[in-house]
Formats: structure tokens, C-alpha cells, sequence
């Protein structure tokens, strides 16, 4: 997959996007997704790191990774929920060092800032269940109010195309042939005699490239594969 998924655009457009914003210049800003990749997270960096060097401090903006719900089965309608989760030592905060900005101010005005903001998705950001409430499950710590901003986006998913269904065939001798759909001729099939799955990492998978010979009551699974789709419905026949 070449392109970047919604899931991963929403956090990253968030975060760039208050950075971006002069409203939020005092505040560290920090996004969950390289956050935690660190190897060795410390979560008071989060409010203590000045935005600039010996700018305030005591209190910061941390983006989380959204999280995808789908309303119905088989539906495509899909809903990203992110939470912007804001920070605040208070002695440090409300002291000559800090921001003077509370939790609970910074937190509305991060829900005012992405609140109906078009991305470039299907639709707005829009205020989720709950929209702003204490956050204590982000991090614990005495002296620490944190709240959490959520808001949701609700979009369409385009589904990556399968790879067409090969099709089999008796030749009349004995043997018989896959062959792939209009759509993907140029894709790899592979086929296993054991029940296992037929793909090429599976040590008895078999690459398709001349008839079968098959008997009664044999039983041979197939499915295509190509780099730029998913693979094809896995079919299975037993020759009667």
C-alpha cells in the first residue's frame, strides 16, 4: 500500500494542524503515533518540554491514534474517533513558568479548533459522545488534570479490489485448469492438494502454470494473488 489510510492521515492532519495554528504556539504538541515509538516513553516530557527553548511550560497537547468502529456488518460506513488529550501540572502551569492556560480552557479550545474542520475526507470532524472529560486513564501523577477532547469523522471506505475468482475446468483426460478473471489475467494462482492455504508462503502451496491431473475424491483449493490487490476468494472442489 503506497498511500497513507484515513486512520493515519486523521492523526497526523490534527497534529500538523496545531502546530500550524499561532493560537496553540505555547503549548508542546505531541503525536501518540511517534510518541510511543520512542524507546523509552516519559510521559512528563509531555508538559514539561517548553514548545520553544525557554518558552512556558506545565502544560501539553498529546494526539492519540483514532480508533475505527463500523456501525453495521458488512457496511461501509466507517467512523474514526480521535482524542486530543490535554495535560496540565498545575503548580508548574499557573506558576511564573507556565502557560496560565487551565486544562479545561485549552481542551475546549482544541475541540473549538477542529470542531466542522474539513481534511479532505468525506466528511467534518464532528464532536463525538462525551465530547470533553477528565482523561485519568492517559497517565497518573499527582498535581496533574487531564482531559481529553473527541471528535469523530464519518466516511465512506473504498475497499482495496480482490483479485477475480480463477476458474476451473475439466480438460477430459484427467486433468484441469485455473484460469484467472478479465480483470486480473496476469495474477499468480496458486493451489494446494492438502487443505491448506493456497499462498505462496505455505511450503505445499503449488504455482499454477500447466493443467492439474486430479482423481475422485481429491479435493485441490485455489486462489489468485497480485501486488496491488488483495487476493481472491479462496475456492475449493472436490472431483467427484
Amino acid at each position: 500500500m503506497s498511500t497513507k489510510s484515513n486512520i493515519v492521515s486523521l492523526q497526523e492532519y490534527v497534529f500538523n494542524g496545531l502546530l500550524s495554528c499561532d493560537l496553540f504556539a505555547a503549548y508542546n504538541v505531541v503525536m501518540a503515533r511517534e510518541f510511543l515509538a520512542q524507546s523509552q516513553v516519559e510521559f512528563d516530557a509531555l508538559w514539561l518540554t517548553p514548545r520553544t527553548a525557554g518558552g512556558p511550560s506545565g502544560i501539553g497537547i498529546y494526539v492519540e491514534m483514532p480508533s475505527l468502529d463500523i456501525d453495521k456488518p458488512n457496511s461501509l460506513q466507517r467512523n474514526l474517533t480521535l482524542g486530543i488529550v490535554v495535560i496540565e501540572e498545575r503548580n508548574i502551569n499557573m506558576g511564573t513558568a507556565g502557560t496560565g492556560t487551565s486544562a479545561e480552557e485549552l481542551a475546549e479550545a482544541v475541540l473549538d479548533f477542529a470542531f466542522g474542520w474539513l481534511l479532505g475526507f468525506s466528511s467534518a470532524l464532528t464532536p463525538a459522545s462525551g465530547t470533553v472529560r477528565p482523561a485519568r486513564d492517559v497517565v497518573e501523577g499527582g498535581g496533574l488534570i487531564v482531559y481529553r477532547a473527541s471528535l469523530s469523522l464519518r466516511r465512506e471506505h473504498q475497499s482495496t479490489a480482490r483479485c477475480d475468482m480463477p476458474l476451473i475446468s475439466a480438460v477430459g483426460d484427467g486433468t484441469w485448469t485455473l484460469a484467472n478473471g478479465t480483470n486480473t489475467p496476469d495474477a499468480a494462482i496458486y493451489y494446494t492438494l492438502n487443505g491448506y492455504l493456497p499462498g505462496k508462503s505455505v511450503a505445499s502451496a503449488v504455482l499454477y502454470s500447466a493443467p492439474v491431473a486430479l482423481t475422485t475424491g481429491q479435493t485441490i483449493t485455489w486462489a489468485a494473488w497480485r501486488s496491488d490487490r488483495l487476493p481472491s476468494h479462496v475456492q475449493t472442489r472436490t472431483i467427484q
